[in-house]
């Protein structure tokens, strides 16, 4: 701090008892003869006042304790705001060039300590504009990375190691099966599909304990959604376990295009081998119906009671045969030969009356809810075997007591039909074999097992696709989807 008193232009006696008395109360002191010495000094030194003969004050950086040798003189034409105390004759008062003295170096300081909070609030705001800019650049940087987990197609889901979560991106809300709002910081067991909290449990353990990565396929995690994902540890640089990360993947489409495919080709072979041991039933088993006939027509007194019913039993069976036979035929058949442009809606309705006339349908609600313009190309009579076929086998379910709703939908590419039921549903190990040929649930002599297979063949012959969603307990819906016509 400047402890530094400058005198000028006072007389000599009055300069030595200005230098004793400041002296005394700690300062340093200069002198300078005339107003050019002043300057040389004011310019070269740190000065914490200045005393000067009033003639000679002017406006500068340093401040004025004025002298005049005139008690009564004017001074009002003085820069004032530069002045600190005026000293007024040559018996000026010891004590009030004191105070002056002391009034100079505590504004001296107060002057440093704004220099010093000018130049702090300065860095301040130089540090604040610099913070604000970075944070500009790391929200810039966040969005940008937020942005790309949520555009990733996989499901990716952060926990820590006591299984709370820490990101989730779009995708893995859906896969996972987190509907939350607040969801952060959550225990993952408490929020995803109740469906997989089991495995996940069992599948943190196993890799908790052995580090290796964990691998699931085609995990079903609800009717329609079907599921693969792995499971890894996240390490930091010291390699300690810090989180785990899941990456899921919807794998439903293409589960179903895989089981579609494997059932085509199935149905290809069983097919071709059908049609060979049709052809080679059905003579003989003509031959059996005519002389059936035969025996019942031509000789109505030649037989007995008994072999009477033995001959028809025969003949009955033989018709039997025959069914099982034309079915078999048609379902090798591998052209769908009536193509053409149809209602489904009225498709719908035929088949539905179909059913009703046979009696199959009695103590079952019928309810339907149809979309308007649900045209497709198709083959009429095939797709009334398929839904007779469904409206069947959804009565029989039922044990005529229940609903079927029918229901149609217009979207973009496909007509979708809805045949669901509200019977005893498909049991869980049942539900990849319904589509074999010749697989039923149904007693001996009231199915042939060929009806779904022939249902199947029909939908792929008019590349749409079939898909059946069933629970025990609660009904069973098939889906169809149908490209829409041109």
């Amino acid at each position: 701090m400047a402890s530094t008193i400058l005198i000028t232009g006072l007389p000599d006696p009055l300069v030595d008892r200005i230098r004793s008395l400041a002296v005394e109360s700690g300062f340093r002191v200069e002198t300078a003869k005339d107003r050019d010495e002043c300057q040389e000094v004011l310019l070269n030194q740190e000065i914490l006042a200045l005393v000067i003969n009033a003639s000679m004050v002017a406006s500068n950086s340093v401040q004025f304790i004025v002298y005049t040798d005139d008690a009564n003189a004017d001074l009002s034409n003085l820069p004032r705001s530069d002045i600190i105390g005026i000293l007024r004759g040559a018996k000026f008062d010891n004590a009030a060039l004191s105070d002056f003295l002391a009034c100079a170096a505590r504004l001296n300081a107060l002057e440093k300590k704004v220099e010093s909070l000018n130049f702090a609030l300065q860095e301040n705001h130089s540090v604040a504009s610099e913070l604000n800019l970075k944070n500009k650049v790391l929200e810039r940087e966040r969005n940008f990375n937020d942005s790309i987990i949520n555009s990733i197609a996989y499901g990716l889901m952060i926990v820590d190691t006591d299984g709370a979560i820490m990101l989730i991106n779009e995708m893995g809300k859906k896969i996972f099966g987190i509907t939350a709002p607040d969801y952060y910081g959550m225990n993952y067991g408490a929020v995803v599909f109740e469906g997989i909290r089991e495995n996940f449990a069992q599948n943190v353990k196993e890799i908790l304990q052995n580090g290796k990565i964990v691998e699931m396929e085609g995990f079903a995690v609800r009717d329609d959604l079907i599921i693969s994902y792995s499971l890894s540890v996240i390490k930091d640089n010291f390699g300690n376990v810090i989180g785990l990360m899941f990456l899921g993947r919807d794998v439903t489409d293409w589960e179903n295009m895989t089981h579609q495919l494997f059932q085509a080709e199935k149905l290809a072979t069983m097919g071709t081998m059908l049609s060979g041991i049709a052809h080679e039933l059905r003579n003989p088993v003509t031959i059996i119906n005519a002389r059936a006939q035969r025996m019942l027509q031509g000789a109505d007194q030649a037989l007995s009671d008994k072999a009477r019913k033995a001959v028809e039993s025969i003949e009955n069976q033989s018709k039997r045969m025959g069914e099982i036979i034309n079915n078999l035929l048609d379902f090798s058949r591998r052209n769908v030969a009536g193509f053409g442009l149809a209602d489904i809606n009225e498709i719908l309705d035929v088949a539905q009356s179909f059913l009703t006339l046979e009696g199959r349908a009695t103590g079952v609600e019928i309810i339907k809810s149809f979309a308007e313009g649900c045209m497709a190309r198709c083959d009429r009579n095939q797709m009334e075997q398929v839904f007779l076929n469904l409206f069947t086998n959804a009565c029989d379910a039922m044990q005529n007591k229940g609903k079927l709703f029918l229901t149609t939908e217009n979207t973009d590419n496909y007509i979708r039909i809805s045949v669901r039921d509200t019977g005893c549903g498909i049991p869980e190990e049942y539900k990849k074999k319904i589509f074999d040929p010749f697989f039923t649930t149904k007693e001996a002599g009231k199915g042939t097992g060929l009806g779904l297979a022939i249902v199947y063949k029909i939908i792929q012959a008019h590349k749409g696709r079939l898909v059946v969603r069933s629970k025990v307990g609660q009904g069973t819906t098939f889906i169809i989807m149908l490209p829409k016509s041109n």
